[in-house]
Protein backbone atom coordinates (compact mmCIF):
# COMPACT_ATOMS: atom_id res chain seq x y z
CA UNK A 1 0.00 0.00 0.00
CA UNK A 2 0.94 3.59 -0.63
CA UNK A 3 0.63 6.45 1.38
CA UNK A 4 -1.60 9.10 0.78
CA UNK A 5 -0.50 11.85 -1.49
CA UNK A 6 -3.48 14.05 -0.69
CA UNK A 7 -3.90 17.29 -2.51
CA UNK A 8 -0.71 18.50 -3.86
CA UNK A 9 -0.16 18.78 -7.33
CA UNK A 10 0.98 17.97 -10.04
CA UNK A 11 -1.41 14.60 -9.44
CA UNK A 12 0.51 11.45 -11.28
CA UNK A 13 -1.44 10.09 -13.88
CA UNK A 14 -2.52 6.83 -13.61
CA UNK A 15 -0.16 5.16 -15.97
CA UNK A 16 2.49 6.68 -14.09
CA UNK A 17 0.91 5.40 -10.65
CA UNK A 18 0.78 1.63 -12.93
CA UNK A 19 4.38 1.85 -13.34
CA UNK A 20 5.11 2.77 -10.23
CA UNK A 21 3.45 -0.12 -9.01
CA UNK A 22 4.58 -2.64 -11.30
CA UNK A 23 8.20 -1.39 -10.25
CA UNK A 24 7.75 -1.97 -6.74
CA UNK A 25 6.60 -5.55 -8.15
CA UNK A 26 9.87 -6.07 -9.84
CA UNK A 27 12.06 -5.17 -7.09
CA UNK A 28 10.17 -8.00 -5.07
CA UNK A 29 10.74 -10.10 -7.85
CA UNK A 30 14.60 -8.89 -7.66
CA UNK A 31 14.86 -9.93 -4.27
CA UNK A 32 14.42 -13.38 -5.06
CA UNK A 33 17.90 -13.91 -6.75
CA UNK A 34 20.27 -13.35 -3.97
CA UNK A 35 23.46 -13.48 -6.30
CA UNK A 36 22.54 -9.92 -8.50
CA UNK A 37 25.94 -8.92 -9.26
CA UNK A 38 26.66 -9.84 -12.78
CA UNK A 39 23.68 -11.69 -13.40
CA UNK A 40 22.38 -11.37 -16.84
CA UNK A 41 18.54 -11.75 -16.81
CA UNK A 42 16.02 -11.63 -19.97
CA UNK A 43 12.36 -9.89 -18.95
CA UNK A 44 9.34 -10.57 -20.99
CA UNK A 45 5.90 -9.26 -20.02
CA UNK A 46 2.49 -11.18 -21.48
CA UNK A 47 0.17 -10.30 -23.42
CA UNK A 48 2.25 -8.42 -25.43
CA UNK A 49 0.22 -6.01 -26.57
CA UNK A 50 -0.34 -4.41 -23.09
CA UNK A 51 3.58 -5.35 -21.70
CA UNK A 52 4.56 -1.76 -22.96
CA UNK A 53 2.42 -0.43 -20.10
CA UNK A 54 4.96 -1.41 -17.36
CA UNK A 55 7.97 -3.08 -19.09
CA UNK A 56 10.08 -0.21 -18.73
CA UNK A 57 9.28 0.34 -15.37
CA UNK A 58 10.33 -3.77 -14.67
CA UNK A 59 13.69 -3.16 -16.39
CA UNK A 60 14.55 -0.25 -14.88
CA UNK A 61 14.32 -2.10 -11.60
CA UNK A 62 16.34 -4.89 -12.61
CA UNK A 63 19.41 -2.54 -13.65
CA UNK A 64 18.96 -0.78 -10.34
CA UNK A 65 19.61 -3.86 -8.73
CA UNK A 66 22.56 -4.74 -10.71
CA UNK A 67 21.18 -6.67 -13.24
CA UNK A 68 22.59 -6.94 -16.79
CA UNK A 69 19.42 -6.94 -18.71
CA UNK A 70 19.62 -8.76 -22.22
CA UNK A 71 17.99 -9.81 -25.39
CA UNK A 72 17.32 -13.55 -24.34
CA UNK A 73 20.30 -15.14 -25.43
CA UNK A 74 23.37 -15.74 -23.21
CA UNK A 75 20.98 -14.47 -20.03
CA UNK A 76 21.79 -16.75 -16.77
CA UNK A 77 17.86 -16.35 -15.96
CA UNK A 78 14.53 -15.85 -17.99
CA UNK A 79 12.12 -13.65 -16.12
CA UNK A 80 8.18 -13.88 -17.82
CA UNK A 81 5.67 -11.39 -16.12
CA UNK A 82 2.26 -12.26 -17.09
CA UNK A 83 -0.03 -9.30 -16.35
CA UNK A 84 -3.21 -10.42 -15.36
CA UNK A 85 -4.48 -7.64 -13.61
CA UNK A 86 -4.43 -3.78 -14.23
CA UNK A 87 -7.02 -1.32 -12.94
CA UNK A 88 -8.02 1.84 -11.90
CA UNK A 89 -10.91 2.09 -9.33
CA UNK A 90 -12.41 5.06 -7.59
CA UNK A 91 -14.49 5.11 -4.64
CA UNK A 92 -15.97 7.56 -1.91
CA UNK A 93 -16.38 10.52 -3.27
CA UNK A 94 -17.14 13.09 -1.02
CA UNK A 95 -16.85 16.81 -0.23
CA UNK A 96 -12.95 18.00 1.63
CA UNK A 97 -14.93 20.17 4.52
CA UNK A 98 -18.45 21.19 4.47
CA UNK A 99 -17.78 23.10 1.44
CA UNK A 100 -14.83 22.33 0.29
CA UNK A 101 -14.01 20.91 -3.42
CA UNK A 102 -15.27 17.12 -4.27
CA UNK A 103 -12.44 14.37 -3.80
CA UNK A 104 -12.90 10.44 -3.94
CA UNK A 105 -10.17 7.84 -2.89
CA UNK A 106 -7.86 6.46 -5.95
CA UNK A 107 -6.98 2.13 -6.32
CA UNK A 108 -4.87 1.49 -8.67
CA UNK A 109 -4.01 -2.69 -8.54
CA UNK A 110 -1.20 -3.90 -10.79
CA UNK A 111 -1.39 -7.97 -10.84
CA UNK A 112 1.18 -10.23 -12.12
CA UNK A 113 2.12 -14.22 -12.11
CA UNK A 114 5.78 -14.14 -12.09
CA UNK A 115 8.01 -16.98 -13.06
CA UNK A 116 12.01 -16.72 -13.08
CA UNK A 117 13.42 -19.71 -15.10
CA UNK A 118 17.32 -20.11 -14.54
CA UNK A 119 19.46 -21.14 -17.61
CA UNK A 120 21.44 -23.96 -15.57
CA UNK A 121 19.01 -26.97 -15.76
CA UNK A 122 19.65 -27.88 -12.10
CA UNK A 123 18.21 -24.15 -10.78
CA UNK A 124 15.15 -24.17 -8.79
CA UNK A 125 12.46 -22.44 -10.74
CA UNK A 126 10.75 -19.57 -8.68
CA UNK A 127 7.21 -18.94 -10.18
CA UNK A 128 5.22 -16.39 -7.79
CA UNK A 129 2.06 -14.29 -7.85
CA UNK A 130 1.89 -10.77 -6.87
CA UNK A 131 -0.53 -8.39 -6.16
CA UNK A 132 0.32 -4.39 -5.26
CA UNK A 133 -2.07 -1.79 -5.31
CA UNK A 134 -1.37 2.25 -4.30
CA UNK A 135 -4.37 4.05 -2.69
CA UNK A 136 -4.48 8.04 -2.80
CA UNK A 137 -6.90 10.58 -2.77
CA UNK A 138 -7.57 12.80 -5.51
CA UNK A 139 -10.02 15.93 -6.34
CA UNK A 140 -12.51 14.84 -8.82
CA UNK A 141 -12.06 17.88 -11.50
CA UNK A 142 -8.69 16.16 -11.97
CA UNK A 143 -9.71 12.57 -13.16
CA UNK A 144 -9.58 13.55 -16.65
CA UNK A 145 -6.53 14.46 -16.56
CA UNK A 146 -5.10 11.58 -14.82
CA UNK A 147 -6.69 9.34 -17.09
CA UNK A 148 -5.09 8.49 -20.69
CA UNK A 149 -8.04 9.40 -23.64
CA UNK A 150 -6.34 6.54 -25.22
CA UNK A 151 -6.00 3.79 -23.42
CA UNK A 152 -8.94 2.65 -22.01
CA UNK A 153 -6.90 0.82 -18.62
CA UNK A 154 -6.66 4.37 -17.21
CA UNK A 155 -9.91 4.77 -16.70
CA UNK A 156 -12.08 4.35 -13.87
CA UNK A 157 -15.75 4.45 -12.70
CA UNK A 158 -16.70 7.47 -10.76
CA UNK A 159 -19.20 6.19 -8.06
CA UNK A 160 -22.18 8.73 -7.58
CA UNK A 161 -21.84 11.47 -4.57
CA UNK A 162 -22.97 10.07 -1.57
CA UNK A 163 -26.31 11.51 0.28
CA UNK A 164 -24.32 14.03 2.55
CA UNK A 165 -22.71 16.06 0.27
CA UNK A 166 -25.52 15.52 -2.16
CA UNK A 167 -28.72 16.99 -0.17
CA UNK A 168 -27.41 17.42 3.68
CA UNK A 169 -25.02 20.57 2.64
CA UNK A 170 -27.45 22.07 0.56
CA UNK A 171 -29.85 21.91 3.92
CA UNK A 172 -27.36 23.00 5.78
CA UNK A 173 -26.81 26.16 4.22
CA UNK A 174 -30.34 26.74 4.10
CA UNK A 175 -30.64 26.15 7.61
CA UNK A 176 -28.08 28.48 8.66
CA UNK A 177 -29.05 31.63 6.20
CA UNK A 178 -32.65 30.96 7.69
CA UNK A 179 -31.80 30.97 11.08
CA UNK A 180 -29.64 34.23 10.24
CA UNK A 181 -32.46 35.93 8.38
CA UNK A 182 -34.76 34.93 11.67
CA UNK A 183 -32.06 36.43 14.34
CA UNK A 184 -31.63 39.94 11.85
CA UNK A 185 -35.17 40.45 12.31
CA UNK A 186 -35.88 38.80 16.13
CA UNK A 187 -32.72 41.11 17.14
CA UNK A 188 -34.08 44.28 15.66
CA UNK A 189 -37.37 44.51 17.23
Amino acid sequence: MAQDTGFSSPIPSNLEVMRAVAGRIGRSVGQQIHEADSISVAVVVYPLDHAWYIERALLEEMQQRGFRVTAGTGSNYLMEFGLSNLKVEYSNVRRNGLFGPRVLDRKIIVQMSVKIVPVDPMGAVIANEFLEENRDTILVSEVQTVESPALPVTHGTIPPESFFSHFAEPLVMIGALAVGIYLLFTVRS
